[in-house]
């Protein structure tokens, strides 16, 4: 296929910021246009936490892989997540 692994630049797996979203804003901006290119091409994707707003929102961050490559993009979520440590924040209830 001759768009597979194009916008990797070399890499094999990239990073993609993705913004708080409060749920009342969810239907009136439709912030999944920046993050649903990766469902229609089949690329694999990894969501995993990478902060929180200073109101308390959650921050996230989409990895993508290349095609038929999901074993390396857990490897890289896991090894962010143990890195980082954002996976162990929670809201305060």
């Amino acid at each position: 296929m001759q768009h597979e692994g194009r916008g990797h630049y070399g890499r094999d797996v990239n990073p993609e910021g993705y913004g708080p979203i409060p749920w009342e804003l969810y239907d009136k901006y439709p912030w999944g246009h920046y993050t649903s290119p990766y469902d229609f091409s089949g690329q694999p994707t990894l969501s995993t936490p990478c902060g929180i707003t200073n109101d308390g929102l959650p921050l996230s961050l989409q990895l993508v892989a290349k095609h038929r490559q999901e074993g390396l993009l857990c490897r890289v979520g896991h090894a962010y997540e143990q890195a980082t440590g954002f996976h162990r924040i929670h809201p305060q209830i």
